[in-house]
C-alpha cells in the first residue's frame, strides 16, 4: 500500500502505477481511495504530466563520440537498425540473445548517458517457462531494477513455436524517449548513406 501510495503522490498516473505494482488500475484505484488518497481530476493530471516532462530529462546521440566508443557506437546503431522500432516516441528494441541486449544498453548507458530509472523491460515467454526466473535472470542481467518490469506477456506453447533456442524468453528493452528515438534514427540513416557510397 505504501508503494502504491509513493507512486501515485509523486506523479505517475493510475495506469503507470499499475503496471509498476502489477495490479490492475482498479485494483490501485481501491487502495488509494482506502488510504484516504484523492484521485487527480482531468485537468491535475494534464498539470502533473507537465510538470514531470519538466523535470524528467532528454538524452541526445552526441555529435563527437571518444575514439575509445567509436565501435560501440556504430554497433549499437546497426543493432537498432535491425532489431529496433522506428516509430513512436520510445526507444525500443526486441530479441532473445542476452549478448545483444547487453551491448545495446551498453549503448544507452556509455553513449546515450540514459536514466536508468527510465529503462523498462518487457518479457514474453510461453506457458512452459517459469516468470520468475526470467525477471530474475534479466534483472540480474541488465542490472535493471524488478520494479522497472512491465507486466509480462505468456505465449500458449504448440509445435509451431517451440521455446527451443529461447531459453530466457524474448524481452522488450524499452526507454521512453522522443528527442533519443529521433537522434539514432538520423544516425542510421547517416549509417545508410555511408553503406550505399562505399557499396557504389
Amino acid at each position: 500500500d505504501n508503494e502504491i501510495k509513493k507512486l501515485y503522490i509523486s506523479g505517475f498516473s493510475l495506469s503507470e502505477v499499475a503496471q509498476k505494482v502489477k495490479m490492475s488500475s482498479s485494483g490501485v484505484k481501491y487502495i488509494l481511495l482506502k488510504n484516504g488518497i484523492r484521485l487527480r481530476n482531468r485537468s491535475d493530471a494534464v498539470r502533473v504530466k507537465h510538470h514531470k516532462r519538466l523535470d524528467s530529462y532528454g538524452c541526445n546521440l552526441p555529435k563527437k563520440v571518444p575514439v575509445t566508443l567509436k565501435k560501440l557506437y556504430t554497433t549499437g546503431l546497426a543493432l537498432y537498425w535491425g532489431e529496433g522500432s522506428k516509430t513512436g516516441n520510445t526507444v525500443a528494441i526486441a530479441n532473445s540473445d542476452p549478448l545483444l541486449i547487453l551491448t545495446f544498453l551498453d549503448f544507452l548507458r556509455k553513449i546515450c548517458h540514459v536514466d536508468e530509472r527510465r529503462l523498462h523491460i518487457l518479457i514474453h515467454y510461453h506457458n512452459d517457462q517459469d516468470e520468475k526466473n526470467l525477471i530474475d535472470f534479466w534483472s540480474k542481467l541488465t542490472k535493471i531494477n524488478k520494479k522497472q518490469f512491465y507486466l509480462s506477456t505468456v505465449h500458449s506453447k504448440n509445435k509451431k513455436n517451440s521455446t527451443k533456442g529461447l531459453k530466457f524468453g524474448t524481452i522488450s528493452l524499452r526507454y521512453s524517449d522522443s528527442v533519443l528515438l529521433k537522434d539514432i534514427l538520423e544516425g542510421i540513416n547517416h549509417i545508410k548513406v555511408t553503406s550505399e557510397v562505399f557499396c557504389e
